[in-house]
Parts: C-alpha cells; sequence; structure tokens
C-alpha cells in the first residue's frame, strides 16, 4: 500500500461534487490488469461493481466529483478485485473526501478470522476499517433461509432501491 502523502498526491480530491441524475441507465467499463471494475449509474442511484486491481484506480477522476456512491458490491475476494476498494478506503482513511459510499455488499471473511498477515488479510483488514469509518455495515451476498432486502438507494416518496441476495443450490 502506498504512503499516506502518496495516496493523497495519487488520488487528488474532486473540485466540485455533484450526482450525475439521468433517465437512462449508464454503465461505465474500466478495464485494466486481472480485473476490472464497473460503476452503473440510473437516475441519481450509482454502483460500483468490484474495485479493479491497480493502486492508480483508473475511475477515481469520475467518483471524486459524485457526493455519493450509493453501493459498492465486491463479487469475489482475491487480491485481484480487492486491491482498488482497499485504496480508496486507505485514502479515504488518511483525508476525508468524496465520495461517501452508501451501502458495501460483499462476503468479507469476519474480521476475527483475519490471522496471518498477506496482502489480502491486510486489504480486508483495510475495508473493515474504512466501512467502520464510515459507519457501514458490510452486508453479505449471500443468503440465509430468510430473504431481507438491502436498501441500496432512496428518495423520500419517490424512489426505493433494493437489492435481494438469492442463491441457487447447485
Amino acid at each position: 500500500m502506498a504512503g499516506t502523502t502518496d495516496l493523497v498526491s495519487m488520488l487528488p480530491e474532486g473540485h466540485t461534487v455533484g450526482s450525475i441524475r439521468s433517465k437512462r441507465a449508464s454503465i461505465y467499463v474500466f478495464t485494466g490488469g486481472n480485473e476490472d471494475a464497473a460503476l452503473l449509474t440510473v437516475n441519481g442511484f450509482s454502483l460500483l461493481l468490484d474495485g479493479g486491481d491497480q493502486q492508480q484506480i483508473p475511475y477515481w477522476n469520475l467518483i471524486r466529483n459524485y457526493d455519493k456512491v450509493s453501493a459498492i458490491l465486491a463479487t469475489r475476494m482475491s487480491p485481484q478485485s480487492l486491491t482498488g476498494l482497499s485504496t480508496i478506503f486507505a485514502r479515504k482513511l488518511q483525508q476525508e473526501c468524496y465520495p461517501y459510499f452508501g451501502a458495501f455488499i460483499g462476503n468479507l471473511p469476519p474480521k476475527n478470522v483475519l490471522s496471518s498477515e498477506n496482502d489480502v488479510t491486510q486489504m480486508i483488514k483495510m475495508i473493515y476499517d474504512g466501512l467502520q469509518a464510515a459507519g457501514i455495515k458490510a452486508n453479505e451476498a449471500f443468503t440465509s433461509t430468510k430473504i431481507e432486502p438491502i436498501t441500496l438507494y432512496e428518495v423520500r416518496y419517490y424512489i426505493l432501491y433494493f437489492l435481494y441476495c438469492y442463491h441457487c443450490g447447485f
């Protein structure tokens, strides 16, 4: 992980902050390395899918100007897909900046199980620290017998987006 000054200069703050409201859904795909990242936006809602595998985050110049990313969905817990997310949380821990995050969905292992000191463990701990500092609870993507919705986005009396996690047993 890069040092404090490196992250602040590598991921600078946005100059103006707001949101993109479009009636049509847009998806931005950021390719690079072994893992990609995507940003889905529609009508003020934004979903960051994975984080990519680079510390120099290709989508930072776009999301740093968002006031809030409604949800982050981490599809797998591998070093390639966690590098970008852990770098963002490390940056936000060093100096408060936009965007804020609404919900986090991903199958993070319990924090008390993380005993080894490898790269993946450090990245997961950084994500946990960032979520705790932001006051966000990590939602698991696998389901139990009781299916409950995760609120991703809400505009009172107008829009409400839920996510239901289903698992098809094979």
